[in-house]
């Protein structure tokens, strides 16, 4: 960590009595934005965010949400099918850490969170949402190759699931991170449990659910992807952008399914003049 970074860590129970890890960092004063991470990942996934000058502006929450990083990991299938327990549990972050006008960063899975909150509590109260890399739809052109890795990361058989774990989290980058860095991320995606991986499931009439949810967005939307994502086609943010004609799309071109590390400067940039805006109620 640099001297940038200061942290207060938070222990908070969701709604169902998992154990949650929180993060709390950077300027305890200003403008809010709650980061929420993707399958397999956890809050370190935001390094480039909270050890950055972001963090001299913003107060920067960060959380591993169940089954992930620090946070409890139950084996128990219905502890991850459920959406509403992922928007409870987003949620109870919020409240425990006191936020009052969060923008919410989601990042793959984490946009579906931030879906999950929607349609339980609305957006009331919020200053506006970045999709990173975005999982919502339903139409299967729309998701790459490296989407297959993340099923055989899942596989029942425990050495094709390491494999399968490597093989993910490189098609995540358009460039391979430094070795300490991607010896860093195995770590905490190896550290998710199989049988938790194996318990997350979302239904198509979810995904359905999401686009009419889309589709009646009153508040700022800020969508950001790399055009060299083999997990999640850039085709998927163009037809979401589509769908909301209001929102912002940014496209990297040096970036794979990761645009907040692999251009952290322009990301953190983008970012720090959209929350910026949010919060002057532009």
């Amino acid at each position: 960590m640099s001297p940038l970074t200061s942290c207060r860590q938070l222990r908070i129970t969701a709604a169902d009595g998992i154990g949650i890890s929180v993060q709390d960092w950077g300027d305890a004063s200003g403008p809010e934005i709650v980061f929420i991470h993707g399958m397999l990942q956890s809050h370190l996934s935001w390094s480039k965010q909270f050890d950055s000058p972001l963090a001299l502006k913003f107060r920067l929450i960060t959380y591993d949400f169940r089954g992930h990083g620090g946070s409890d990991k139950p084996v128990d299938p219905n502890s991850y099918n459920d959406p509403v327990k992922f928007a409870e549990e987003l949620r109870a972050v919020m409240d425990a850490a006191g936020v009052q006008r969060p923008i919410l960063v989601g990042w793959s899975f984490g946009t579906r969170i931030i879906a999950d909150y929607l349609l339980k509590f609305g957006s009331a109260g919020l200053a506006g949402l970045n999709f990173v890399a975005p999982v919502i739809s339903p139409n299967p052109e729309h998701f790459g190759p490296g989407i297959k890795k993340l099923a055989k990361a899942r596989d029942a058989d425990f050495a094709t699931s390491i494999s399968g774990t490597k093989e993910f989290l490189r098609a995540c980058f358009l460039h391979e991170p430094a070795r300490d860095e991607i010896e860093t991320m195995l770590v905490y995606n190896a550290s998710v449990p199989l049988q938790i991986r194996r318990s997350f499931g979302r239904s198509a009439s979810d995904t359905e659910a999401l686009q009419g949810l889309m589709r009646s967005l009153a508040v700022p939307v800020l969508i950001s992807h790399g055009l060299g994502d083999q997990v999640i086609l850039p085709e998927l943010s163009r037809w979401l952008k589509a769908m909301i004609p209001a929102a912002e799309l940014s496209l990297y071109q040096e970036s794979g399914h990761a645009p907040f590390f692999e251009e952290s400067a322009r990301f953190n940039r983008e970012l720090e003049v959209f929350a910026a805006r949010m919060n002057q109620g532009s």
